[in-house]
């Protein structure tokens, strides 16, 4: 009887076992049926279907088809499988219409649950962080335009609501070379003002084992929330990833992991406490987006940021590794309001050393001019564990409240108010930080305003004073 039982039994367990490796083929075949695949190739025959047979010229026809059957009501994902080759783009509608196979920008993706896929493959060091493109897997997004876009707001790629009702929530972009050749192609006024990547009002975005270069920032994102990962950021005039705040309706919830950042004119990447609130530009698209409004009621300021850094190498820029800034270049004080940004970060496994001035910087990033008679705030929170801040040409870390700029002496005290009633408190029980610079005065030099800033760092309040060290040669 008990072999008999344990045959049935093991008969019985075999039956089901087979029962549910068919429901989840078929499962699984279902999923890939609902699914729908893109195929684009600059160079491809004008005409396509967007098939893999007969691709799109452009990634703007993939994404124009991908609208129309979102809108159709697939729901399944939607990928864009881009080959190996160079997409430039103009934004200029004339120029478009001269030169139908240009690449329509920004590259405007409003459309939830898809996946824009170059054919990049990044060689990686004995680290597992991106150190270059494997030579034939090239897929690059260009620009030959010189591009003035008012506050930066131009970019190769904008991932953004539209007032169609457009929306972004899931998308993800992997495997281009993504380079605007702004240190080519410089407004009059050599500042570099266009992005690679704008993520605006994104949910489970992901950016992912991309080279971005020579853009302004490489990536910049407000209320939005996602990873960046993976990626290589080198030769950006600001910052490789500019990451900020949300609130409660577009809540910012970022990671930053496994990314590698060097030569970037300010450094590896920025948190910023407050997200700006610029109209977009959105070059020759005729889609609109929705303007991000804000009120008197602080739930509309996108003042929280919380953030993961982790396992990224930002060394060997020009100012900082990492930087957290209150901030943003933008007229939020206008609000005639006493505003608070606030910054939880958790910072472990990274390296940020050699950089040409701090490791990390804490600092009011753009507070207001001191015409503005309303008081702003910050409360940043950091966990720092396992990092390494060594080489760098002034200190381990620089934390201010002041625009960091004014404390290095290259923007004038008289243009910028220090913050006030503000607190950094900083969890960094292995001491990575020791022999950090500050300033965190109890008057403002300029005008005596009494400021009640406070710097604890395991605990204990620091004193406060100015403490800015020479840069080494």
């Amino acid at each position: 009887m008990n072999n008999k039982f344990g045959e049935l039994a093991k008969g019985l367990a075999y039956s089901v076992t087979r029962t549910f490796l068919c429901m989840a083929a078929a499962g699984q075949f279902a999923a890939r049926a609902g699914a729908e695949d893109l195929y684009v190739d600059a160079g491809a025959a004008p005409g396509g279907d967007g098939s893999a047979r007969a691709p799109y010229l452009r990634i703007t026809d993939g994404l124009e088809r991908a609208r129309r059957d979102r809108q159709g009501g697939l729901g399944e994902t939607i990928t864009i499988h881009v080959a190996p080759g160079t997409y430039s783009g103009s934004y200029s509608s004339a120029r478009l219409n001269r030169e139908p196979g240009l690449e329509l920008l920004p590259i405007l993706i409003n459309v939830p649950n898809l996946t824009l896929r170059g054919a990049t493959k990044l060689l990686q060091d004995v680290s597992e962080l991106p150190t270059g493109a494997q030579p034939g897997t090239e897929t690059v997004i260009t620009t030959d335009e010189v591009v003035s876009s008012p506050n930066f707001t131009a970019a190769l790629i904008l991932i953004a609501p539209t007032t169609d009702g457009g929306s972004t929530d899931g998308v993800t972009v992997s495997g281009f070379i993504l380079d605007p050749q702004a240190t080519v192609n410089l407004p009059q006024d050599g500042v570099p003002e266009l992005q690679s990547i704008w993520l605006d009002r994104v949910a489970h975005f992901e950016v992912r084992q991309n080279i971005v270069m020579r853009s302004g920032d490489g990536v910049r994102s407000r209320m939005s929330s996602g990873t960046v990962s993976g990626n290589l950021f080198v030769g950006n005039g600001f910052a490789g990833a500019y990451l900020s705040g949300g609130n409660g309706a577009y809540p910012a919830n970022v990671r930053i992991i496994g990314n590698r950042g060097f030569n970037n004119v300010r450094g590896g990447a920025m948190l910023g406490a407050f997200g700006n609130t610029i109209p977009l530009d959105l070059g020759a698209n005729t889609l609109q987006s929705p303007a991000v409004i804000l009120t008197v009621d602080p739930a509309s300021w996108p003042s929280l940021l919380t953030a993961t850094v982790n396992d990224n190498d930002f060394s060997g820029n020009v100012v900082y590794g990492l930087r957290c800034g209150a901030y943003p270049p933008d007229n939020y004080y206008k609000l005639k309001a006493n505003l608070t940004a606030r910054l939880e970060a958790n910072v472990s496994g990274n390296l940020f050393n050699g950089n040409q001035n701090y490791g990390l910087v804490l600092d009011a990033s753009f507070p207001p001019p001191r015409s503005d008679k309303n008081a702003v705030s910050a409360r940043f929170d950091l966990v720092l564990q396992n990092n390494a801040l060594t080489g760098n040409g002034r200190a381990t870390a620089l934390f201010t409240f002041e625009r960091f700029t004014v404390s290095l002496g290259t923007d004038s005290l008289k243009d910028f108010k220090y913050l006030s009633g503000s607190l950094y408190n900083l969890n960094d029980t292995e001491g990575e930080t020791l022999g950090f610079d500050y300033d965190n005065p109890l008057m403002d030099p300029f005008d005596g305003t009494v400021l009640n800033n406070s710097l604890i760092i395991n605990g204990t309040v620091m004193p406060s004073g100015i403490k800015i060290s020479p840069r080494s040669p």
